[in-house]
């Protein structure tokens, strides 16, 4: 986390404190000295707030966990097009740390295809290396004609938190494609995505 001038620098510790409660949601002082606008932050952890140049969004959503959407670029451009490739490896990681604890997360992908999209009838595989040193690795076969025109969900896998201040522990994503050797075209990654399993809750 960098350097920052944000209502923090106006307040004492104490206020600090009493204006951002960590008991209310975790990590949020930590998180939002990488906001892009500093005005209202309270205002606006529900709806979301971008951190970093808009390379990232955090929020709260309504069981009160930490969720984040991490951009392939930032939000304003549409970026990671695959125009022709033979090998294709999107991968990334993400500090567990700052994720609610003793929660179940999913990672997911954020991903369209263009009309033009070509090369998508072999498998490509989804791994997850969980905080807890396990994995996940599941093939598919992408179906452009599902995803063009809208953006699509593609589910990586699971994964638990774990306890509170888990510093140095990450959880590392990818899709990839390397084994036929065949040209591909047209997939278009926004970003990633780290939320709640639909119906989770913290425990």
């Amino acid at each position: 986390m960098g350097c920052f001038v944000s209502i923090l620098s106006l307040l004492s510790p104490d206020q600090a404190e009493e204006e951002f409660p960590e008991v209310q949601y975790h990590k949020f002082k930590d998180i939002v000295k990488d906001a892009d606008d500093k005005s209202d932050l309270l205002q606006r952890v529900h709806p979301g707030i971008y951190l970093k140049n808009k390379e990232m969004k955090y929020w709260v959503d309504e069981s009160g966990s930490n969720c984040f959407m991490c951009y392939a670029s930032d939000e304003d451009v549409e970026v990671a097009c695959l125009m022709d490739i033979c090998w294709l490896a999107a991968e990334g990681d993400f500090d567990v740390s700052l994720l609610s604890p003793g929660v179940n997360y999913e990672v997911v992908f954020i991903l369209t295809m263009k009309d033009f999209s070509h090369g998508w009838d072999n498998i490509v595989t989804l791994r997850l290396e969980r905080p807890d040193n396990t994995e996940h690795e599941e093939e598919i076969i992408l179906d452009p004609e599902e995803l063009k025109g809208q953006w699509g969900e593609l589910v990586v896998g699971e994964f638990n938190s774990g306890v509170p201040d888990s510093k140095g522990r990450v959880v590392a994503f990818k899709l990839s494609e390397t084994t036929s050797g065949q040209w591909k075209g047209g997939l278009v990654i926004k970003g990633v995505l780290l939320q709640p399993v639909r119906g989770d809750s913290p425990s």
